[in-house]
């Protein structure tokens, strides 16, 4: 009897350890892949792939992304949509708005950062951001609306 109730006992540290591995885990892939995207393209590195915006998100999003879910939304840009939309998620994921493509590393309560490829007047040039919600809605605000996002839902 001692021994089956032992048994037991160490079955349930078990099962109630390995969900707090995973989030640990997890941590860790979401930072791999930040590297990874990062050590692709330096700050203002020169993009030699095709697409412009839209060439590089893929590519960035490709190279870190093993499961994706497309989500249409189709929503006017202010900060509030963009928290609502964007906070919580994954590395690689792309966002198109209105013509142009960008991927986010991380969207927490407060800060989103995110890099894109051919801003402004800048032609091929690799550009990391960060900022609030209401500074991501400045950088954006002559493209007005949030059109969709290939999330990453798990990473290779």
């Amino acid at each position: 009897m001692k021994r089956f109730i032992s048994i037991l006992f160490i079955m349930a540290l078990v099962f109630t350890c390995v969900p707090q591995f995973n989030e640990v885990s997890h941590a860790y892939t979401q930072k791999s892949a930040i590297t990874k995207i990062k050590k692709q393209y330096k700050s203002c590195g020169k993009y030699h792939g095709s697409g412009q915006c839209y060439g590089y998100a893929v590519k960035m999003h490709n190279l870190v992304a093993k499961k994706t879910k497309h989500v249409n939304y189709y929503r006017s840009l202010t900060s509030k949509n963009a928290k609502k939309i964007l906070k919580g998620l994954k590395a690689g994921s792309h966002v198109r708005i209105s013509h142009h493509s960008l991927v986010v590393l991380k969207a927490g309560n407060n800060t989103i950062t995110w890099c894109d490829n051919n801003y402004g007047s800048v032609r091929n040039r690799v550009h990391y951001w960060s900022g609030s919600y209401s500074y991501f809605d400045k950088v954006y605000k002559r493209h007005s609306t949030i059109e969709w996002v290939d999330k990453t839902v798990a990473y290779k």
